[in-house]
């Protein structure tokens, strides 16, 4: 959106971040099944954690790919091609 300022801002809900925030902000879940997951970390932010990526590969050992990006956290859209390869190969489509 475009504010009064002439500059254009991302349009959302200051609730609905917060929300999204808290739960962002738990604890690692369980995982009952091990099941393939791609990790697709940006280095440049904080969110992949230490702990986090250790947590993950206790829970799905050899099942978890990790994918590293020296990029910020809209990692679609700052390594657009790295990611869409990654989950081509992820999900084994040409």
């Amino acid at each position: 959106v475009q504010a009064s300022d002439g500059r254009y801002r991302f349009d959302f809900e200051r609730a609905a971040a917060v929300c999204a925030w808290s739960e962002m902000a738990r604890e690692l879940p369980a995982i009952p099944v091990r099941r393939p997951a791609l990790l697709v970390a940006a280095l440049q932010e904080i969110y992949v954690t230490p702990a986090v990526r250790d947590g993950l590969a206790a829970l799905l050992g050899d099942q978890l790919s990790v994918l590293d990006l020296d990029c910020g956290h809209m990692v679609y859209w700052d390594c657009f091609d790295e990611v869409a390869g990654a989950l081509r190969t992820f999900l084994g489509t040409p």
